[in-house]
């Protein structure tokens, strides 16, 4: 549309689409989830708070968020680890289609004491409105034994992942 020419109503519900009808999702984890010391994990959320374009399912793939909508997206991660007094280092990062790691990537040297852990990375990243998916990746590991942990789900405290729309490409 160039300067001067009328509006439509096609028009105006571009506007729409890419403001008040703007895709966003936000997903909370309701349960606890084992990450097993060194080994790359995929969140899983079965909450979300908002989910403006259908984005999530709760059943199938419950760690990705697919927007159906073509664009640039703010993601935004939080990664809520139990209290453990062995944690040696937690990583947290945004991995597009199941392999690709976005920048950037949050690693944590933990100092060896009690107490719940909450790690957050956030980028912008390109996504396609069809196959393209992101998720939220966890690892943790350990001084000795390597145990798996927990992620924290109660007591207020929880990992989120949230994607919204910015720009379309």
């Amino acid at each position: 549309m160039a300067a001067g020419d009328p509006i439509t109503s096609s028009d105006a519900w571009t506007v729409a689409d890419y403001t008040t009808n703007k895709a966003m999702v936000r997903l909370v984890t309701n349960a606890t989830q084992s990450l097993a010391s060194g080994a790359d994990v995929a969140i899983n959320f079965a909450t979300e708070d908002w989910d403006t374009i259908g984005a999530h399912d709760n059943t199938t793939n419950p760690s990705r968020i697919t927007p159906n909508v073509a664009g640039y997206y703010k993601i935004t991660g939080s990664l809520a680890m139990s209290s453990s007094a062995l944690y040696n280092t937690i990583d947290v990062w945004i991995r597009k289609n199941g392999t690709t790691m976005i920048q950037p990537f949050v690693r944590t040297v933990e100092a060896q004491i009690a107490g719940i852990r909450v790690k957050q990375v956030s980028c912008t990243v390109t996504l396609n409105g069809g196959t393209d998916y992101i998720e939220l990746m966890g690892r943790q590991t350990q001084t000795s034994g390597g145990a798996a942990v927990n992620t924290q789900a109660s007591i207020g405290v929880f990992s989120v992942l949230e994607a919204n729309f910015e720009r379309p490409l």
